[in-house]
């Protein structure tokens, strides 16, 4: 584990931004999902709630490693 950390591979910043933007747009969209499921009184599953992380840190991990802001 001595190795320097793997480096991203090379996007330009506007696809880099872009896929950022996706992953947002996909974890607005399904937190809003959840928001009208609980105001109907259903429970989220905790499948669906792993994908909004999912979205949430794939996205920061874009904005890290390419210095977005």
């Amino acid at each position: 584990m001595d190795a320097p950390f793997p480096s991203p591979p090379n996007l330009d910043r506007s696809t880099a931004q872009a896929l950022v933007e996706w992953l947002d747009s996909l974890a607005a969209r399904l937190s809003a999902e959840h928001a009208t499921a609980r105001s109907h009184g259903h429970e989220v599953s905790g499948q669906t709630l792993k994908n909004l992380d999912l979205y949430t840190n794939a996205a920061l991990l874009f904005r890290e490693a390419y210095d977005l802001v």
